[in-house]
């Protein structure tokens, strides 16, 4: 899984408008799978940026991502929780990263 995740972040920086949600997709069922495996921290980092993704897809395309994105955010609350920390933190964490992610390209709307 790790592998497929690397390779979609080549791909996502290469093409962002084409890969940027395989990318998200792949690094929310990392953190399942991660988690899954009782690898809690590094589920819990692969969930915080696939939501941070999912933040900035779903704001540049009105309505569209905003189903994965509630779902990563559910997920993400649960890797909070399983990593022993607070789950209210879920949305702040995945918002700090998103401000480092670089942007998403208009052509991201569809």
């Amino acid at each position: 899984m790790r592998e497929s995740v690397e390779l979609w972040r080549r791909l996502a920086t290469d093409e962002p408008a084409a890969h940027t949600p395989t990318l998200a997709h792949a690094l929310n069922n990392l953190g399942i799978s991660l988690s899954d495996v009782g690898e809690h921290q590094e589920a819990l980092d692969a969930n915080v940026e696939a939501v941070a993704w999912w933040q900035r897809l779903a704001q540049h395309a009105s309505g569209q991502y905003d189903e994965p994105y509630r779902s990563a955010l559910a997920n993400l609350v649960k890797r909070f929780g399983d990593a022993g920390q607070d789950p209210g933190q879920a949305h702040s964490a995945a918002a700090r990263v998103a401000e480092t992610l670089r942007p998403v390209p208009r052509s991201e709307a569809g």
